[in-house]
């Protein structure tokens, strides 16, 4: 039996991995951050239900959140991108720190709907990389990217990066990151820097020793494409 048979399809994957989640449990001065959690989450299904994008499932358990499509195609693409995208933004200016990857492959669609049991290639990849960022941030898989480009999806056109993206252990330059072009605030609090990070700094100040350089990856990271971005507005 093929894994087609067995309820396999193409699937877009994202997966999310909260930072430090044992600690919103114990950390008194943050006691309302798994409501703020919750709220985000539930959000985004009522943007699911209400909108276009019926058709992508999300799971959440522990640590983790998990956003799949029915198919390959292009429209699910961009709607699982600008999704993740946005939990993304809103989990961050919540100061809720997360990591994750959207990626592109097989993946039990059947037993995932039905059985709740999760398994496939875009999952492992997604898992894999995102593991892997030392950081705070949202990546494309080398996968995702490969089949987005058949898709006539050209990254740095939509604010994604690949230089100097931290990684552990995993080196590959197809792998790119995304760099909010906004977030809420109309005029910045550091004019000059990324308009999430005063929000990451807030959330540095709180973050134990161990964590620190990650939220400095993620500050220099932003804020260097986004003061690139305004030279290049000015030119």
């Amino acid at each position: 039996m093929s894994l087609e048979d067995a309820g396999y399809r193409n699937c877009w994957l994202a997966y999310f991995d909260i930072l430090g989640f044992k600690k919103l449990f114990e950390n008194a001065s943050n006691p309302n951050a798994l409501f703020v959690i919750r709220i985000i989450y539930e959000d985004v299904l009522l943007k699911l239900k209400a909108g276009t994008k019926q058709d992508i499932h999300t799971v959440w358990f522990s640590d983790t959140f998990i956003i799949f499509t029915p198919d390959d195609s292009p429209e699910s693409f961009q709607d699982i991108r600008l999704l993740a995208e946005e939990f993304f933004i809103e989990c961050i200016g919540n100061e809720v720190p997360l990591r994750g990857a959207l990626s592109f492959g097989l993946f039990s669609f059947e037993s995932a709907i039905n059985e709740g049991i999760y398994l496939g290639n875009a999952l492992i990849d997604a898992y894999t990389f995102a593991e892997d960022t030392d950081w705070i941030g949202l990546i494309l898989t080398p996968c995702a990217l490969e089949r987005a480009r058949c898709l006539h999806f050209y990254p740095e056109r939509h604010s994604y990066r690949n230089k100097n993206i931290p990684m552990r252990e995993i080196k590959n330059k197809q792998i790119f990151a995304f760099v909010p072009d906004y977030w809420r605030e109309s005029r910045p609090l550091y004019p000059n820097r990324h308009p999430l990070t005063p929000v990451l700094i807030a959330m540095q100040r709180k973050a134990p020793s161990i964590a620190q350089c990650k939220y400095d990856k993620t500050i220099q990271f932003f804020d260097f494409y986004y003061q690139a971005k305004g030279k290049r507005a000015h030119t």
